[in-house]
């Protein structure tokens, strides 16, 4: 299902479609919003020039943009599931759900990659082994993780399960294939 959107975007008189203020727009709203995090009232987030846009056309360009960037992010994956290693880490987010709750939900930004390559990353809004089993398929080279138990069970036979020294202190474990070594 795509996001539909509208742009009514005036500059010096001529009406504006969002092709023409799509790629420029979102980066700068992206970088003012992610650089500075200032709230939308504070005068220094204000679009330039003096252009009002509101903040629910910005998510759209925003959104949209997403939905553009989704068949690279594929190839990007497809091409991390043909090397012979991967590093896999979760980590949490908070995220504004439309239910009416009126509370953010933790979701869960999912990296998947490789020193000196890509990286892509899967948002699931659970922690749960679902993510990187249908990320992952039959992936058989190495896989470092921090051993959190959704990372098996996942990839095809020839997996091999490496840990992160980084977590070795806490945990106590060191992984070697589907077997725990204490």
């Amino acid at each position: 299902m795509g996001i539909s959107w509208h742009c009514s975007l005036l500059l010096a008189g001529r009406r504006l479609r969002p092709v023409d203020v799509l790629p420029d727009a979102v980066i700068g709203v992206r970088r003012r919003d992610n650089a500075d995090d200032l709230p939308e009232t504070d005068p220094r987030a204000a679009p330039p020039a003096g252009v009002e846009i509101s903040r629910a056309t910005m998510d759209g360009w925003v959104m949209r943009v997403g939905e553009l960037l989704i068949p690279i992010a594929k190839a990007m994956g497809r091409e991390l599931l043909g090397c012979s290693y991967i590093q896999a880490d979760e980590t949490t987010v908070d995220v504004q759900m439309h239910d009416g709750r009126g509370q953010n939900h933790q979701a869960y930004p999912w990296q998947y990659g490789r020193p000196g390559g890509g990286v892509v990353f899967d948002f699931r809004l659970g922690r749960g082994r679902d993510g990187p089993k249908e990320f992952l398929g039959q992936f058989e080279g190495i896989l470092q993780t921090d051993g959190y138990g959704a990372y098996d069970r996942v990839g095809g036979p020839k997996i091999v399960h490496g840990a992160c020294w980084a977590h070795y202190p806490d945990s106590g474990v060191i992984r070697s294939g589907r077997r725990s070594v204490r």
